[in-house]
């Protein structure tokens, strides 16, 4: 971590307890509040628990996972999920052709219930269902107390004026012809205003 960073919080875990990770693998990512950093694997081995979860604040130096260098990773894990993806390849094709067939009457039924459910008046808001609450990143709460901070303590001043412009329009109407032809440019308002606060 940098200098003046003295803990984190350890977001999340990259792997899992029995993945074989190599040297300097990513493992896990600490949030800090400048940066999120990776914590690599200080040798290559299996990854056997971790010590910290998610969630834990950590200092330089705390141990986050065990891995072990003997240990090799678990084949019973490994091996089912490439016998169950080789079985279920050759399926497939045959059993696919009806589960088509199957499913376009069902989009069919769905799309009327959809059009009676939607109406242009009311908005569609999302299910409840599907939100969640998620915490906020150190760097994202550190970034939203600056930015509060910098609104209490920061003197804002805003000042307005009056003033009678209708002698500064009618001297403009009169001239503004005139002032075209001799500089080529129309008569503005800025030079009167810079007139105006040079004396």
């Amino acid at each position: 971590m940098g200098e003046s960073v003295t803990d984190g919080t350890l977001a999340n875990f990259l792997k899992k307890p029995g993945d074989r990770v190599e040297a300097d693998e990513a493992i896990a990512q600490i949030e800090t509040d400048k940066v999120t950093i990776d914590v690599s694997s200080p040798e290559a081995g299996v990854i056997e628990k971790f010590i910290a979860s998610e969630g834990d604040t950590v200092t330089p130096g705390t141990k986050v996972a065990v891995i072990s260098k003997s240990a090799a990773p678990s084949e019973a894990h490994v091996a089912p999920s490439e016998e169950t993806s080789q079985k279920e390849t050759p399926p497939p094709p045959p059993a696919e052709k009806p589960k088509v067939e199957a499913k376009s009457p069902k989009v069919e039924s769905v799309k009327p219930q959809a059009s009676k459910l939607a109406s242009p008046s009311e908005p569609q808001l999302p299910p409840k269902e599907r939100e969640r609450r998620v915490s906020m990143p150190r760097l994202r709460k550190r970034i939203a107390n600056r930015l509060k901070d910098s609104q209490n303590t920061f003197a804002l001043l805003t000042t307005f004026n009056e003033v009678d412009m209708t002698n500064l329009m009618k001297l403009r109407t009169d001239y503004k012809d005139e002032f075209v032809k001799k500089h080529g440019v129309k008569l503005g308002l800025m030079s009167c205003f810079v007139k105006v606060v040079a004396i």
